[in-house]
């Protein structure tokens, strides 16, 4: 079943049913908000932090050196390794 068609139906039922509303529809956005972020990871990204991991490192550490790794040495020039100062802390001066 195609996951948008999938998640329409969790969603139908979690309006039907207000007794699993409370506790389908956080794990919903969830889903969505891992979705939405894996999207834009460069597969690249993903195999460095696979790595950094399963040496012992917990997922955030991870990630951090698999984009540090993937800016500085794989691809320099990516969009995703680019940002303007004001980009980095949105809201603070």
């Amino acid at each position: 079943m195609d996951e948008k068609i999938l998640r329409n139906k969790l969603i139908r039922l979690a309006h039907k049913d207000r007794d699993i509303r409370q506790h389908l529809l956080p794990l919903l956005k969830e889903a969505k908000i891992k979705t939405a972020v894996d999207k834009d990871i460069p597969d690249k990204v993903k195999e460095i932090a696979k790595n950094v991991e399963e040496k012992g490192n917990d997922p955030g550490m991870a990630y951090a050196i698999a984009w540090s790794v993937y800016c500085r040495y794989k691809e320099p020039g990516s969009p995703h390794c680019h940002k303007s100062p004001n980009e980095y802390f949105p809201g603070r001066p």
